[in-house]
């Protein structure tokens, strides 16, 4: 399986089987939170190519659950 970002593709489908979908919601919740905190933060950061290279990874495992793991298809192949 080919993930945007394969280790997180991985333990995300992890999480699905062993805590089932809406824990996968959650995290994905959480990832946007993230996200949203760190864009506002860019405009007064000190490192700010730290704080890009971070709102790129979230962007990515964002990515990978919405293309992943949210679509009904795939959904119903990871938990069969």
């Amino acid at each position: 399986m080919h993930y945007p970002d394969e280790r997180f593709g991985k333990r995300i489908e992890k999480q699905l089987k062993k805590d089932g979908i809406e824990s996968v919601i959650k995290s994905y919740n959480s990832l946007k939170r993230c996200l949203e905190e760190h864009r506002a933060k860019l405009s007064n950061a000190i490192f700010k190519s730290s704080v890009e290279r971070e709102i790129q990874t979230f962007e990515r495992q964002i990515r990978t659950i919405e293309e992943e793991f949210l679509s009904k298809k795939r959904l119903d192949d990871l938990l069969k």
